[in-house]
């Protein structure tokens, strides 16, 4: 293969990730976004919401939500070579529940499996009160998602409680960045973050924040 034809593939390449990256700003835009008056769990008042669950649990925003995840996490191959490759998917639930289930679900369907895993928001009483559920090991490199970033705590917690098994977290990923401090919240922890989209890329600079 020549040095233009890999440039030529580089280049469709990276069409499509725009392409379905744009796709999904729009579905999270004319889905998920309201304007109004809110306070988030944070207790930060904003005039505009997020409701990410509406495209997390409808068939054509997730779809579009593991294609941009894959491209995010440079996945190649038909999502069978990870250039970091990691052994478990997981987050806070409930806002990383379809997220994951699609994600491992997907990895199954082309025979690469991968484990998941949710964090629970509180221990239970009853059972083995475990705040992880699912698969995840001891030592997993592990990958951690979530819906929405806002100052990141959520996914900031969920990260500490797989860390507390001895497993590394190689990668924190979030649908939409609302740009209120998260990315510097995982710098500081070193952590590697990364976000699909920002707020600015569904709301088009139109909000004023709260």
């Amino acid at each position: 293969m020549t040095k233009t034809n890999l440039i030529e593939i580089e280049h469709e390449k990276r069409r499509f990730e725009a392409l379905a990256k744009n796709k999904l700003a729009k579905v999270v835009k004319e889905q998920a976004l309201e304007f109004g008056d809110f306070t988030l769990k944070s207790g930060e008042k904003t005039n505009f919401y997020l409701d990410l669950r509406k495209v997390t649990l409808h068939s054509t925003g997730l779809d579009l939500i593991i294609q941009t995840l894959h491209q995010a996490l440079r996945v190649q191959s038909v999502g069978r070579v990870f250039e970091k490759p990691f052994d478990a998917i997981g987050g806070p639930s409930v806002g990383a529940d379809p997220i994951v289930s699609a994600f491992i679900y997907n990895q199954g369907r082309v025979q690469t499996p991968i484990r998941g895993f949710l964090v629970r928001k509180e221990t239970k009483q009853h059972g083995r009160g475990d705040w992880i559920i699912g698969s995840v090991k001891k030592g997993d490199k592990v990958v951690i998602v979530d819906d929405v970033v806002t100052s990141g705590g959520s996914l900031l917690r969920a990260c500490e409680k797989i860390q507390e098994l001895d497993c590394e977290v190689i990668q924190a990923v979030c649908i939409v960045d609302r740009l209120a401090g998260g990315k510097a919240a995982f710098e500081e922890k070193g952590i590697p973050f990364m976000s699909i989209l920002t707020i600015d890329d569904v709301a088009e600079r139109t909000y004023q924040p709260g």
